[in-house]
């Protein structure tokens, strides 16, 4: 049996610790995070029957790829038939009424936050279309797009996310 000593070795270097005096930010929530938030909510508020899909049309990439395995990557999905840039949401409603929401993170800045090239270009199509879409990054925003269509919502429950 190999015994190894740990004397003298090089200790872990500590995380860096903040200044004292500086006040802690909380940390704003991930679009997966808020989206989650948002379908909880509208779980409560739509009209009885109403349903809602995610598109799960994120890049699943392998962040060691080439520029060359991702271009490939990409290029396969459109042929399955993905339309990259497509809205998350999908909200089916009674009378074969349907709502587009782009969720975007809360806090807008930070990677995610933005609408990507592929979302700026496909998003006018789809308004063209006659499809109502809307980007959200909060419930109050998703509140504004399904209002905007006319979609009936039950209003306590929006109420009491705006009190919370």
């Amino acid at each position: 049996m190999t015994r190894v000593s740990t004397w003298g070795a090089a200790k872990r270097p500590s995380r860096p610790r903040k200044p004292a005096g500086l006040l802690a930010v909380a940390p704003q929530p991930t679009e997966r995070q808020a989206q989650r938030t948002v379908l909880q909510w509208l779980a409560l508020v739509l009209p009885p029957g109403s349903m809602v899909h995610h598109v799960a049309n994120e890049a699943a990439v392998n962040p060691k790829w080439t520029p060359h395995q991702k271009a490939r990557y990409f290029e396969e999905r459109r042929k399955d038939g993905v339309l990259l840039g497509f809205p998350d949401l999908l909200i089916l409603l009674p009378d074969r009424k349907l709502v587009l929401v782009e969720m975007k993170r809360p806090d807008g800045e930070r990677r995610g936050g933005q609408l990507s090239k592929e979302q700026k270009a496909l998003h006018p199509q789809l308004l063209a279309l006659g499809f109502p879409l809307g980007v959200a990054r909060t419930i109050e925003d998703v509140a504004a797009v399904l209002r905007a269509d006319g979609v009936p919502l039950r209003e306590a429950y929006v109420a009491e996310a705006r009190a919370a």
